[in-house]
């Protein structure tokens, strides 16, 4: 399981039966296909925007990836590395869409008080790839020389918003050996602390 991710503890009540019921299935499909699962707990937070989160300073230092989209009225921040992947080659594309599914395949979604408040729209990865000068093939060449080939990223943290919907999501990987105990404590204390520093000024 990852550190934690900032902030400080809040007292917000993060336990749950529907919580414990999500993990213990994930540990178990992790011991019985012997493969790593996703745990991703869903918090509601009314309308936020994430990106007055941006000048936190518990982010100073820490991997952040913004994206806003007008169209859609959608912003989301992307905290911290769960899962990352490197693609190499031209391949990299149908890689990306082979692993996007296999990752997928292995994610398990709870929502803080059951099943309404899993936000379906919220992004479960980041990807990003480089291109050559001449070809979209290509990958690498200026100016992409200090970038991978391809990126698939699985961030520990999401704050989504679509339109005047906001969820904070927070995730865990767990291979099977961990106990449901551990895996919700750590979820509850990444999620407090993040629900802390959400709620602070700054």
């Amino acid at each position: 399981m990852a550190s934690s991710i900032l902030g400080n503890p809040t007292h917000r009540q993060i336990d749950s039966p529907a919580l414990r019921a999500a993990v213990g299935v994930a540990v178990q499909a992790a011991q019985e296909h012997q493969r790593a699962q996703t745990v991703r707990l869903h918090l509601p937070l009314g309308r936020l925007d994430p990106w007055q989160l941006l000048g936190h300073p518990d982010l100073k230092g820490r991997k952040v990836f913004a994206w806003y989209d007008d169209a859609e009225d959608r912003t989301f921040l992307a905290l911290e590395v769960l899962h990352y992947l490197r693609l190499s080659g031209e391949q990299r594309f149908s890689a990306a869409t082979v692993r996007d599914s296999e990752l997928r395949a292995t994610v398990h979604d709870v929502g803080e008080q059951g099943p309404s408040d899993v936000d379906p729209h919220a992004p479960f990865l980041c990807a990003g790839f480089s291109f050559g000068v001449n070809t979209q093939h290509e990958p690498g060449g200026p100016p992409w020389d200090n970038w991978d080939d391809g990126t698939l990223w699985v961030p520990h943290a999401l704050v989504h918003r679509l339109r005047d919907r906001s969820v904070l999501v927070v995730s865990e990987r767990v291979d099977g050996t961990e106990s449901v105990d551990d895996v919700v404590q750590e979820l509850s204390r990444n999620a407090e602390r993040l629900l802390a520093a959400i709620d602070s000024p700054h």
